[in-house]
């Protein structure tokens, strides 16, 4: 990205919106060379979520901005909306609103990711301008402090960064000491709505939070995964423990949609990625 050039790739499916768009960039576009701070977009299109999400992982340069329309049936789920986030880590995501009925499904795709959201009324050059620049500014602050956060925001567990830290100091260590490492992995089953489902992930980390004091390392992998790493002096100790954190969660779980998985492996190394 340089001197305010943007890959813009739009999700919008409505010619006359299309039409608005383009008048738009194309303004942008004449008043950049004597206006250096106004963008110059390259723009892509795509028809619909689904398209972006699959196009996303085959294009060799990922773009800076998606611009994507969120009005009535076009509305994604929260499930839609992270497939696009995990397809593009680093992107900023601005939405479009047809309607200001819509805004409050913005508020919520804003508080799951997205940077910004402009009304299609309010589309023309110098706002769209504004929100485009600003959007960038503010995810690559965003992406930078969560780059180098080691705690997960919501939970106050390690991160998936953290986690990757850390269980590869303790893979030195079991190697060093010979130990056995031993994980228990669980995941939330949060089909409902985004509140309900960020309570359950609040009270299973303060479970998890319980049978790590002194002992296994507790985080959260990704947004409905979470994950205990500890060792152990032998591979029968190492199972045992497992299985008895793993039996004394289910003795506490929630009841309402709470799996857990035991792994018992030799390995509890995790690779560093964002989700």
């Amino acid at each position: 990205m340089k001197e305010n050039r943007f890959r813009v790739l739009v999700v919008e499916h409505e010619p006359d919106r299309i039409q608005l768009l383009e008048e738009a960039f194309t303004e942008m576009a004449e008043r950049h060379f004597a206006q250096p701070a106004m963008p110059f977009c390259q723009r892509d299109y795509a028809l619909s979520w689904q398209e972006a999400a699959a196009n996303l992982p085959r294009i060799a340069s990922l773009p800076e901005i998606l611009l994507v329309q969120i009005s009535g049936h076009f509305a994604p789920s929260r499930h839609a909306f992270q497939q696009l986030r995990r397809a593009a880590p680093g992107v900023a995501i601005v939405l479009m609103l047809a309607d200001t009925a819509d805004e409050d499904v913005a508020i919520d795709l804003i508080r799951s990711g997205a940077q910004d959201y402009v009304r299609t009324a309010e589309i023309d050059c110098e706002p769209l301008a504004r929100i485009l620049r600003c959007s960038v500014e503010r995810n690559r602050l965003a992406w930078a402090r969560q780059n180098h956060a080691l705690l997960d925001d919501l939970t106050g567990l390690y991160n998936r960064r953290g986690m990757a830290m850390l269980s590869e100091r303790d893979s030195r260590l079991a190697a060093s000491l010979h130990l056995r490492p031993w994980t228990v992995e669980l995941r939330v089953n949060s089909d409902g709505e985004r509140e309900d489902g960020d309570m359950q992930r609040l009270e299973l980390a303060e479970q998890l939070k319980t049978p790590t004091q002194g002992g296994p390392l507790a985080g959260r992998a990704a947004e409905d995964d979470f994950v205990l790493l500890g060792l152990a002096p032998s591979e029968p100790e190492a199972w045992a423990y497992a299985h008895a954190v793993a039996r004394q969660l289910e003795e506490r779980r929630l009841g309402r949609g709470l799996s857990i998985e035991v792994r018992v492996s030799h390995d509890v190394s995790m690779r560093e990625s964002v989700s």
